[in-house]
């Protein structure tokens, strides 16, 4: 995912679209913590870990980070098209990573 925001984000610096760049490096970061906040949430859950942990992760994903979202669509700082391209970057990046993680796991089953 990296690499793709920072080859879209050069292109656009060369395209002088600032605005969109920063709807994207918005979006991106965005969608990024707000997967991990996920994983985390649903891994504490499956591990039953200690419920000040959990509600923690909880008042951080929901209040904050969805006020943060909400909070950067109507503010008109960033583009929506920038926002939206930025927050599903993450999902080929995940993708791709499950693929690697396949692949590597059948050439490791092999030996």
């Amino acid at each position: 995912m990296v690499f793709s925001v920072f080859i879209i984000g050069l292109a656009l610096i060369l395209l002088k679209r600032y605005n969109l760049l920063t709807g994207l490096f918005a979006g991106a970061i965005w969608s990024t913590v707000n997967i991990l906040l996920t994983i985390q949430i649903l891994s504490g859950i499956a591990e039953k870990r200690l419920r000040s942990r959990m509600a923690a992760l909880l008042l951080i994903k929901f209040p904050l980070l969805y006020g943060v979202g909400a909070w950067m669509l109507f503010s008109r700082i960033f583009l929506l098209i920038g926002l939206g391209i930025g927050l599903f970057l993450i999902f080929p990046a995940l993708g791709m990573a499950y693929l690697w993680n396949r692949q590597d796991m059948a050439r490791h089953s092999l030996n």
